[in-house]
């Protein structure tokens, strides 16, 4: 999802006041299911 709002971000479709929190939605979505509690199932 962060992927798909900065591409709207660059592509006029957003404010860029939102690039910010779109950046940090992108890392959390990379980082967040590494640091899971629960294994992973594949």
């Amino acid at each position: 999802m962060g992927n798909k709002e900065l591409a709207a971000i660059d592509a006029g479709r957003r404010p860029p006041e939102n690039r910010g929190t779109a950046n940090a939605g992108k890392i959390l979505g990379i980082v967040g299911p590494s640091c899971s509690p629960f294994p992973s199932s594949s």
